[in-house]
């Protein structure tokens, strides 16, 4: 873009403000996150703070480094993944439930709002092809998806194998992926949301007021590419993954073991801490050591199942347990809305009352 606007291009200096940019851009995302860190951790300390912290963060990222002609997007990364791995920090249950659905909200409106914007843009974009037809259009966009769809593809390869060729390290560490898989990550490069903000951010005229050049056509091929590879690449993707019948190749466990296993790990160190911190209490009062009690249940309900092969079993009886709580839940909720019409309580206890249903439904929902 800097060579179409100015008329000038050249290599070496072009390199190095690549460097910079990138560079900088990261830098500039490292040193706001470490503040808003910060901020999020010693002042930030209620979710109603926190939350729209974590909302202005990535604009405020961008801005800056924009500001100093540097990468805006890699400020964005760097910072958000900065943050992202120190968020065990400053978030806590209440925090971390409230940003996630905001979050989750806003990506949802946004994701929707650009596409609102593709229709409408359209129209418009198709008027100003000038002197190109659409079918010219069309053909060009159309080669540039199977160009775009079967480099990707090649680099998927490329990644997958050529580490290997280079260094037996690689080789003796790692299976081999095979090639159905590699093909797969290919095929999953669906375009969208990032590649409509490349193309919208082409300016709409060069330095001396003259229209840049086939700007429309640019953004034209953009859409059709989106299209493309969201519409036939994402529709056609699960049934490659049918047809190929891919086989894990990791050496990790099925994402329900995992889970399994993850809980018997803490459930063990969690019996070891309350014998630590809590033996005389365990022997005075029943109710806390029912707490042991119920670890020590759960620990030896999942190693009966690992040593019996009884897993189907207990999978069963969780999808009963977890069953009856909805339904419980689901009574419980009912009758909780009958206490707040006879107005014989607060509001603010109904509320929290059912918030810690809400609670107890999202997490039995996620087992």
């Amino acid at each position: 873009m800097a060579a179409i606007l100015t008329g000038q291009f050249v290599f070496q200096k072009a390199a190095t403000d690549f460097v910079v940019l990138a560079v900088m851009g990261t830098f500039v995302g490292i040193i706001i996150g470490h503040i808003l860190y910060l901020v999020l951790r010693y002042w930030a300390k209620s979710s109603s703070i926190t939350t729209p912290i974590t909302l202005i963060a990535p604009y405020l990222m961008y801005i800056v480094a924009e500001e100093f002609e540097w990468s805006g997007v890699l400020a964005v990364v760097s910072g958000g993944l900065f943050l992202s791995f120190r968020s065990a920090d400053y978030l806590n249950y209440h925090t971390r439930i409230q940003t996630k659905e905001v979050w989750e909200t806003v990506g949802f409106l946004l994701n929707g709002f650009v596409f609102i914007l593709i229709g409408l843009e359209l129209p418009v974009i198709v008027k100003g092809l000038g002197n190109y037809s659409k079918y010219e259009a069309i053909e060009y966009a159309l080669i540039i998806s199977a160009i775009v769809i079967v480099l990707r593809i090649v680099m998927v390869y490329l990644s997958a194998f050529l580490p290997r060729i280079l260094s037996g390290k690689i080789r003796n560490r790692e299976k081999s992926p095979g090639l159905k898989l590699p093909f797969v990550i290919g095929w999953a490069g669906m375009r969208g949301v990032v590649s409509l903000a490349s193309a919208l951010a082409i300016p709409l005229t060069l330095e001396n007021g003259e229209a840049f050049p086939h700007r429309n056509l640019i953004l034209f091929i953009t859409f059709v590419v989106i299209l493309v590879t969201l519409v036939f690449q994402g529709l056609t993707l699960p049934l490659f993954l049918k047809v190929l019948k891919i086989d894990e190749v990791d050496d990790l466990l099925p994402y329900e073991e995992q889970i399994e296993a993850i809980r018997l790990q803490i459930a063990k160190e969690s019996v070891q801490y309350l014998d630590e911190h809590y033996a005389k209490e365990m022997d005075q009062y029943e109710t806390i050591a029912r707490i042991k009690i119920q670890l020590i249940r759960s620990i030896n309900a999942t190693e009966n199942a690992e040593k019996n092969d009884t897993r189907a079993m207990l999978d069963s009886v969780r999808k009963l347990y977890a069953k009856i709580m909805l339904e419980l839940i689901d009574f419980r909720r009912k009758e909780l809305i009958k206490i707040s019409q006879k107005k014989i309580y607060e509001d603010s206890v109904i509320r929290d009352m059912e918030y810690n249903l809400d609670l107890e439904e999202s997490r039995l929902n996620r087992q």
